[in-house]
């Protein structure tokens, strides 16, 4: 079957539907095809039956429109002319591309032969769409209801009555119902999309002159779960309602409530309710009101789960032994961690040191996680020389460290190791802080011990960090920063999925 042909067929098809025009009646999307059929290398000639598809695509996979059956079509010298119309009122020719397949058969029995390639629709039916867009007598015959459709070319004139959009042509949409009209006595707009059965699925109306808008989504038996409109309590902001299963419109069956400006004051308050328990979030109060949790809806652990803080402060204090190798506890506390994660401790005093000249009065002092140790780094010297007078001096000392901890109770000490058999050592004012943190924004390292200054280089000391091992120091803060921001992002991922499948769930029942 050639294209010049098929061509041809498309353009008598042009001529009929032009001539129906002339005559003021409404114009269809039928054209006349004629084409040339072969049957065993040699032109056809007899009766023969013809079925035509239409397709949106060139595999002739998307069906459009009805399969049209045309029967006892005489074949003269492979010539043949049959008319088609796929039924789609209007809605299938609308400037997108087509393909047309064909199958055929001898008249009276036998299956079909389909033709292959399916061919393409050429410019011709397409033209009635552009007809479609501006003659009223048009859109009359192809969507039921439409009354006085236009006014002036430009206006839908609807004042008989809403304007309706009925389609009954499963191939091309599901069947459904559109309509756009008036909202009753309320006199505002509405655009109203129902299921097949009737049933109300969309619902877009103004509620009234001053009332603003009213968005409604239905379930399978036209019972609203999803509203949205404007706040008519408080005159100002958006209410949004999502229905629990019970789904009765109002008052406790509203299981997700946002309102968008409580109380008339610019605040949001979101309300979720369940069959048993209810939470609120309100923007308008300060502190503790402004969330509002069943009882127990936090346990410990999570409540704990965060930085949290260990103190202890005394005015009294201890006196440090003066005994070789014998290590003295001025204070202690112990620090419930939920997680591991680390701890700081901050231990501070006034080391009041009664000395005796002649003689060097010397302790190590620092904090540690073990009674009986000092750990390196943490055992600071405080010294008064011998050289000096016999006296009592005043020395406020401040010790700290970081320890990386399990979960569970966790035990620091602030510890003291007097060294000197001569003058004695009494820690006053003394404090002890332990601050836990789960997550680490840079590297931790125990505390380098200092050595003390060196001959030839005055000003270095060991263990401080040259330029690159700061830079590399802050590159990995930034890496550990980034790498907790993206593991609470995923559990607030999984977070919200429960939420989702625990909601599909509910709709399901």
């Amino acid at each position: 079957m050639s294209s010049r042909n098929m061509i041809r067929a498309l353009a008598c098809g042009v001529l009929a539907a032009s001539a129906g025009l002339a005559q003021a009646q409404p114009l269809t999307e039928t054209f006349t095809y004629q084409g040339r059929l072969s049957d065993r290398s040699e032109l056809a000639d007899g009766f023969y039956d013809f079925q035509f598809r239409l397709f949106r695509d060139a595999a002739a996979t998307a069906l459009l429109g009805n399969v049209i059956t045309r029967s006892n079509v005489e074949v003269v010298d492979g010539l043949f002319t049959v008319t088609v119309d796929f039924g789609g009122s209007g809605l299938l020719f609308i400037g997108d591309r087509r393909w047309l397949q064909i199958s055929v058969r001898p008249v009276g029995g036998g299956s079909y032969t389909t033709l292959s390639p399916a061919q393409e629709m050429t410019a011709a039916p397409h033209a009635t769409f552009s007809s479609y867009a501006g003659i009223a007598e048009i859109a009359e015959s192809a969507m039921t209801g439409l009354t006085d459709a236009y006014d002036n070319d430009s206006i839908l004139d609807a004042t008989s009555g809403p304007v309706s959009i009925f389609n009954s042509n499963g191939g091309l949409f599901d069947p459904a119902t559109l309509q756009i009209g008036a909202n009753g006595s309320a006199a505002g707009g509405r655009l109203q999309i129902t299921s097949s059965n009737g049933n109300n699925a969309i619902l877009a109306e103004a509620s009234g002159s001053t009332n603003g808008g009213n968005l409604q989504v239905f379930n399978a038996t036209s019972t609203p779960i999803i509203t949205s409109q404007f706040d008519i309590s408080t005159n100002g902001g958006g209410y949004f309602n999502v229905y629990r299963r019970n789904n009765s419109g109002v008052g406790s069956s509203i299981g997700f409530q946002v309102d968008g400006n409580f109380a008339g004051n610019e605040s949001t308050q979101v309300t979720i309710r369940g069959d048993a328990n209810t939470m609120t979030f309100q923007t308008h109060v300060n502190g503790d009101a402004s969330v509002n949790l069943d009882a127990d809806a936090i346990n410990a652990v999570e409540m704990l789960n965060e930085p949290g803080i260990a103190f202890r402060a005394s005015s009294g204090g201890a006196t440090l032994s003066p005994v070789a190798a014998t290590i003295d506890i001025i204070d202690q506390r112990t620090i419930n961690c939920p997680s591991s994660g680390y701890v700081l401790v901050i231990a501070s005093a006034e080391a009041q040191v009664s000395h005796v000249i002649g003689a060097n009065t010397t302790a190590n002092m620092g904090v540690s996680n073990n009674a009986g140790s000092l750990p390196g780094g943490q055992d600071v010297e405080l010294r008064i020389p011998a050289i000096l007078p016999t006296a009592t001096y005043d020395r406020p000392v401040t010790f700290h460290s970081v320890f990386s901890v399990n979960a569970g109770n966790n035990t620091f000490y602030f510890l003291g190791d007097q060294n000197s058999t001569s003058g004695t050592f009494d820690m006053n004012d003394v404090a002890l802080s332990c601050l836990f943190v789960p997550t680490a924004y840079g590297t931790i390292s125990a505390p380098a011990t200092w050595a003390g200054p060196q001959l030839d280089q005055p000003s270095q000391y060991y263990g401080g960090l040259t330029p690159d091992e700061s830079i590399a120091e802050i590159d990995q803060s930034i890496l550990d920063n980034e790498r907790r921001i993206q593991d609470e992002l995923q559990a607030m991922r999984a977070r919200i999925e429960e939420m989702e499948r625990q909601l599909a769930r509910e709709e399901q029942k």
